[in-house]
Order: structure tokens, then sequence, then C-alpha cells
């Protein structure tokens, strides 16, 4: 049973690829993530709720099936939250996103079948 666990958790861990990483000086985080088309969703928000926070900071995570879609060496490079932005809205849509707001709450949104949500 161990075993079978184990398993799974190493494919679930390589259905992921973070490609870009922008942090500012306030330390607010922005991810841009590939994953495979065929991880849960479950396994996608998981994923997400782990990645570093810093309490009172904004982090957000972008998910994209299509590594050509993601625009995440452009994100790394950025000089602002803004401009990461910017280029997060000029590049193709994303497929999911998670954001934790300063307060600490969360927000997931699949854009796949809620392109009208706000997150996406």
């Amino acid at each position: 049973m161990l075993l079978v666990s184990l398993t799974a958790l190493a494919a679930a861990s390589g259905a992921f690829e973070e490609i870009g990483y922008f942090k500012d000086a306030r330390r607010n985080r922005i991810f841009t993530v590939t994953v495979a088309a065929e991880t849960p969703e479950a396994d996608i928000k998981n994923f997400a709720a782990k990645k570093m926070n810093t309490k009172g900071q904004l982090t957000a995570v972008y998910f994209y099936l299509k590594a050509e879609n993601n625009p995440g060496a452009r994100v790394t490079t950025a000089g602002s939250v803004s401009e990461a932005n910017s280029i997060l809205d000029t590049a193709p849509q994303y497929d999911y996103v998670f954001m934790r707001y300063l307060n600490g709450a969360t927000e997931f949104a699949n854009c796949r079948e809620a392109p009208d949500a706000g997150l996406c």
C-alpha cells in the first residue's frame, strides 16, 4: 500500500513544471506552471496552495496545459507586479489560476470550464 502511494505521489509531482517565477521586494509572488492535461483539478489546487507565500502578500499561480503558451521567462524578468500582470494579460489564456490574497483568502478558477470567471 505504501509503495502504491509513493508511486502515485511521484507521478503527480511530475505533472507540473514551473516555468516562470517573479518575486518583488515586498515578496509578492507570481508563478507560471505547465501542467499535464490529465492532472486532476484537486492536484492542481493542492500544488498551488503549497507554493511559497509571505503572510500579508499576494501569491498567484497560473497554469498552462501547453508549454508554448506559458510566458514564464518573460514573467520571471518583469520589473514589477504590474509588468508581470501585463505580460499575463497579453499572453495566451491560462487554463487554471490560483490566488492567495493579501488577507490570506484563496480563490481558484478553472478557466477552461468557466472562462468568464472573475480570475479568468
